[in-house]
């Protein structure tokens, strides 16, 4: 698992994949010190989207409680630093964006 510091705490991230059962999709948890790493409970930075994306790919949650935590994600070296694309869902575009080899190096 890799560090992740956001909003003033450290968390331990979890990559799954496949992590989402209706297409395979990748899925990104983040758990704090202490807590049991008990998937798919946690706190789950991806979201899915309605299409099958290459095991390389992830969506992640930026909106509502997580804000922001795209900049803790890259600086940890789980996401690259730029979407590689967004998909509409619902009321929001998600962004894209491409795992590292460190973050695909944990699965």
């Amino acid at each position: 698992m890799l560090p992740v510091t956001y909003k003033n705490q450290t968390f331990h991230a979890k990559l799954v994949s496949p992590g989402y059962a209706s297409n395979g999709n990748a899925a990104l948890y983040l758990f704090k010190e202490g807590e049991p790493i008990d998937i798919p409970h946690g706190h789950v930075v991806s979201t899915n989207v309605d299409v099958a994306l290459p095991d390389d790919l992830i969506c992640i949650k930026n909106w509502n409680e997580y804000d922001g935590i795209e900049q803790p994600l890259i600086d940890a070296g789980i996401i690259e630093e730029y979407p590689v694309n967004y998909i509409p869902s619902g009321m929001v575009r998600v962004p894209v964006y491409a795992l590292t080899d460190k973050a695909i190096a944990t699965l």
